[in-house]
């Protein structure tokens, strides 16, 4: 089943021993609970899990209504040694696109931080006006160097 958009839905962002208990299995307790749509990421899938490592891992994935993985490698890896459904699986790949340079000048100009080093990262619950403007901070130091600043995508 999908996910429909804007519909309540739990996100599990999923490593091996976060969540607590044998193998991380306590987060199954919770998981068995939930009456929404339940959208796991995988970042590690194990090529070769021990016994209690399989069933969280079977479990995890039975009661997940998507899974996503980062690499091809992993979604074979779930159908393969998991036998996760197919249609169940999503690929969205780690990292960013190989793209071709642009000179950032340009996109400075655009949002008025031209000469300054920029650190640009996605936080849209981060956002809010206050901690903006506490994120740029102020354009120099006291001794008039230019000092960076941080833009909330």
């Amino acid at each position: 089943a999908a996910v429909a958009d804007g519909a309540p839905s739990e996100l599990i962002p999923d490593e091996f021993g976060i969540f607590g208990g044998a193998v991380g299995g306590h987060i199954l307790a919770l998981l068995r609970e939930l009456r929404m749509p339940v959208v796991t990421t995988l970042h590690t899938v194990l090529r070769e899990p021990k016994a209690d490592q399989r069933r969280v891992m079977k479990e995890l994935i039975s009661l997940s209504t998507r899974l996503v993985v980062m690499a091809e490698r992993g979604r074979q890896m779930l159908e393969e040694i998991y036998q996760a459904p197919p249609a169940k699986t999503d690929l969205i790949p780690h990292g960013i696109p190989d793209v071709g340079f642009v000179d950032p000048t340009y996109f400075k100009d655009q949002f008025g931080v031209e000469g300054r080093v920029v650190a640009a990262h996605f936080r849209p619950a981060f956002a809010e006006q206050g901690h903006r403007e506490r994120a740029q901070g102020p354009a120099a130091d006291p001794g008039g160097v230019p000092r960076g600043g941080s833009a909330i995508l």
